[in-house]
Formats: structure tokens, sequence, C-alpha cells
């Protein structure tokens, strides 16, 4: 199964969400191993 974890495109695009990193790990010590983080917001600008 695959996840995906995206940030919606809202606030400062200058810097990163650092929350979907640490529910990336967190879920990766869980055993989803295949999981993609997006950072709308970055993307967006």
């Amino acid at each position: 199964m695959s996840t995906l974890l995206l940030y919606p495109p809202i606030t400062d695009p200058t810097s990163g969400y650092h929350s979907l990193t640490y529910i990336e790990t967190y879920a990766r010590s869980q055993g989803f191993q295949d999981i993609d983080l997006i950072d709308t917001n970055i993307e967006a600008f």
C-alpha cells in the first residue's frame, strides 16, 4: 500500500512544513515503507 502525505498551499512558501516529516518518520517506524511526501505549498509558488 502506498501512502501520500500532502501539505496544502496556504502559508509562507519559503519554509517547509516540518510536521509532515515527523509523521512520515513515525509511520515508517510503524511499518509503512512506501510513503511519498509532497509539500504543495512550496510547489505552488
